[in-house]
């Protein structure tokens, strides 16, 4: 993992000359630290807390003034789903938690029974990757919306000519009986 190479910052700050907190410089190896632990779907907290990088306000500054850097951050951010994605065929394979030994009241093995808290924390987590992929790359990921009526491949079409109160409802009744 690439973050393992990086040391984690300890609780407590490291106060600067100054003693006003961490130093930030823009450095070009720090951007692309940044946008390589966007794209493997590290969140900007996760990233702050990696010594030598700046805090997330910093990291939100440089976004609001640098537009290169903020098209390259949505464009990592956007790359993430796909780690998001692979994330969930590994939680979904991932059965070791699943079930649990059961023992009668002398200890014998009796059976497998279901860990269901192991079992509901895969179901979300599951579904937070799913929700996640799903904002950063919705056309890839999104759930797909059928513009037609009743699914059935014809476009819904406005209407935008004046009617009068008998040409709405005979429209209406077409539309109703799928004509």
């Amino acid at each position: 993992m690439a973050m393992a190479k990086y040391a984690k910052k300890s609780s407590s700050t490291r106060p600067n000359d100054k003693g006003t907190g961490r130093p930030t410089v823009r450095t070009e190896k720090n951007r692309k630290a940044i946008l390589k632990f966007v794209s493997e779907a590290k969140s900007l907290r996760e990233i702050s807390r990696i010594v030598g990088m700046p805090s997330r306000d910093s990291i939100a500054l440089w976004l609001a003034e640098d537009a290169e850097f903020s098209d390259q951050y949505r464009r990592a951010w956007e790359a993430s789903a796909d780690v998001d994605f692979e994330e969930m065929y590994e939680i979904v394979d991932d059965g070791s938690n699943d079930w649990m030994e059961r023992h009668d009241r002398h200890g014998k093995f009796v059976g497998w029974r279901i860990n269901g808290e192991s079992v509901a924390r895969s179901a979300l987590r599951l579904k937070q990757r799913q929700w996640a992929a799903a904002r950063k790359a919705p056309k890839k990921y999104g759930q797909a919306v059928d513009l037609t009526i009743g699914g059935s491949g014809n476009p819904i079409q406005a209407i935008t000519s004046e009617m009068s109160e008998a040409e709405a409802a005979a429209a209406y009744a077409r539309l109703i009986r799928g004509e």
